[in-house]
């Protein structure tokens, strides 16, 4: 089983293993995975961090918006002037 100060797995390495030691390692492969997919899921969801994805979105295509970016050129669902 490699541990953590193994550098990188070569195909060699993977075929000298039991079919039982490659399923197990798989296994916690795979669970590592799920774990990493539930963090990103809630840290994600945090309201920080919905508020800082929607500035950079903002900002980065220069779309105006009140809040996130008043400075943008580019009107879509806000506008500057809504009688226009």
């Amino acid at each position: 089983m490699p541990t953590k100060n193994d550098i990188c797995i070569n195909m060699d390495f993977v075929k000298s293993l039991s079919i039982e030691e490659l399923q197990a390692y798989s296994l916690k492969y795979l669970q590592l995975l799920e774990k990493k997919k539930k963090w990103n899921r809630t840290y994600n969801a945090l309201p920080t961090i919905k508020k800082r994805q929607r500035e950079y979105y903002y900002k980065k295509h220069n779309i105006y918006h009140p809040e996130h970016n008043p400075d943008g050129i580019i009107e879509k669902r806000f506008k500057k002037n809504p009688y226009i």
